[in-house]
């Protein structure tokens, strides 16, 4: 409980005293390294939540001491498969900070994300689900183009989107999450989303029309 409480405050600290936790920061993350791997699901899910808070400490070491970064992010990477949903989350939420801030970093191990996202699609329940779409938008809208648009990767990506397409009821907040992703990867794929229109284009349409419909019935009553 003392540890657990100890991580959970470094993290919930980390936006108003940065600076000062920043410049010991050195000392502190191997702890925080370490707990990723504990035996208790709490631990590795607040260890990694607090890392990600400082993502910009690890990104602002990334020239002079590139490893620093290498090492974390192959880390939460990895943790994207842990079988606790609290670390999946968090997990998929450090991994879209450091896209969102090193995109070109990402880029190098573009296709080790989408290896991963392979293998949490038939892993994750519903609530981690959203996470994972975040993973997919911020690497589809943060990395270059020519990067997301390489077949390897338009694939992954496409395949776990039609999936999700078929499966879903659309009327729960996950299919509102894979509306947005989806826009974010379409917008990125640009003219390679000729490929999929067969498929999306009928059922956006059918989406479309029930929406309609619906308001009409609202509107009447």
């Amino acid at each position: 409980m003392v540890r657990e409480s100890g991580i959970l405050a470094l993290g919930a600290l980390a936006l108003g005293s940065y600076l000062t936790i920043s410049a010991h920061f050195d000392d502190i993350y191997p702890f925080l390294m370490k707990n990723l791997n504990d035996e208790h699901p709490l631990i590795r899910s607040i260890s990694c939540w607090t890392l990600s808070r400082f993502t910009n400490w690890f990104c602002s070491k990334y020239q002079e001491r590139p490893d620093l970064l290498k090492d974390y992010f192959s880390e939460v990477l990895k943790k994207m498969l842990d079988p606790s949903t609290p670390v999946q989350e968090a997990a998929c939420s450090a991994v879209s900070k450091v896209t969102l801030k090193e995109p070109f970093f990402v880029e190098s191990y573009i296709l080790d994300v989408m290896a991963i996202l392979k293998e949490v699609v038939g892993l994750y329940q519903k609530k981690s689900v959203a996470y994972m779409y975040d993973v997919i938008a911020s690497v589809a809208h943060n990395c270059a183009r020519e990067k997301v648009q390489d077949p390897q990767v338009q694939e992954v990506m496409m395949k776990i989107l039609v999936h999700k397409w078929e499966i879903s009821t659309f009327d729960n907040y996950e299919s509102v999450t894979l509306l947005e992703c989806t826009d974010t990867v379409i917008d990125a794929l640009e003219g390679h989303m000729i490929n999929y229109a067969e498929f999306f284009l009928p059922k956006t349409l059918f989406l479309i029309a029930n929406y309609i419909t619906a308001r009409k019935v609202t509107n009447r009553n």
